[in-house]
């Protein structure tokens, strides 16, 4: 796999994260309520029936971009309030813009 697939933003995903959580399941965000992790841990979870990965970078970025990880759903990070009531409580989800 190329590394650069697997690499997360965490200052994104912790941003783009906490509103889902809190849209999503009721949860207040906080740095304690979304995990970092590592491109390396990405890279096992790809694939994985329990798993979804989301691709929210900016819409300008995404169709730029060459490389994309296969199965990732797209979704914009301006409408947070408006996707993220739809997504599966029983999922691992991964964000991921960079």
């Amino acid at each position: 796999m190329d590394t650069r697939i697997a690499i997360v933003s965490f200052v994104c995903l912790l941003a783009l994260a906490a509103p889902v959580l809190s849209f999503g399941w009721g949860r207040a965000p906080s740095d304690a309520a979304v995990d970092k992790v590592s491109p390396e841990y990405v890279a096992t979870r790809l694939g994985q029936p329990g798993v979804l990965v989301l691709d929210v970078r900016a819409p300008a970025d995404w169709r730029e971009s060459a490389t994309k990880i296969a199965g990732a759903v797209r979704r914009d990070p301006e409408a947070v309030a408006q996707w993220a009531k739809e997504l599966p409580p029983d999922k691992e989800l991964i964000l991921y813009c960079a």
